[in-house]
């Protein structure tokens, strides 16, 4: 879902039409069915050895790499001289790597993440343009679930009852590492002949 909106409504006012705010979300599901590795079994009624992958029960998981959810937010002003925009964005936990034994799963915990874009423009064709990233210098982080899993009749991890895969540091979840990307910020000038 996204919306975009100007804010004319708050005033009637020129410069309110190049004041704006926006928002998007996503919501996404997936499920990978998890399968045992390639074994080689005994066919009774053909006497013949098959190769075969059997799918393991309370075994499914998210897409790799995929997260439930991801928000964007923004406000901005985009004038005929110059501009200002800033924007927010963060998302959800995504599976980093799988495992058969699932409390060594390892999942990321995006940052939240902090963005802003100042410009001006001269002479009709030159324009510069001043970019500030990861403004709230956030860490992205990794973590496992250890303790939220047992062990089924099958000797498969199952998650124990009232437990997820979220990062819940009370219940025990541990930080794997942690990644910084900084902040970063860039100048540019461009010029339209």
């Amino acid at each position: 879902m996204e919306i975009r909106k100007n804010l004319t409504f708050l005033s009637e006012k020129d410069w309110f039409k190049n004041l704006f705010v926006y928002a998007n979300g996503t919501l996404l599901k997936s499920k990978v069915n998890v399968l045992s590795p390639w074994e080689w079994i005994n066919n009774p009624e053909t006497q013949d050895a098959e190769r075969v992958q059997q799918r393991y029960p309370n075994q499914d998981r998210p897409l790799m790499g995929q997260s439930p959810w991801l928000l964007n937010l923004g406000v901005g002003y985009w004038g005929e001289f110059f501009g200002v925009t800033a924007s927010y964005n963060h998302r959800g936990y995504r599976t980093n790597i799988a495992n058969v034994k699932l409390a060594n799963v390892e999942y990321e915990l995006a940052p939240k993440q902090l963005d802003a874009q100042l410009y001006a423009r001269f002479l009709k064709k030159m324009e510069l343009k001043f970019n500030m990233a990861n403004l709230l210098d956030d860490w992205t982080r990794y973590y496992m679930n250890i303790h939220d899993y047992e062990t089924d009749d099958n000797k498969l991890d199952v998650l124990k009852k009232g437990k997820s895969i979220k990062y819940n540091k009370e219940e025990g979840d541990i930080i794997t590492y942690r990644r910084r990307d900084g902040q970063r910020f860039s100048l540019s000038v461009s010029y339209n002949f």
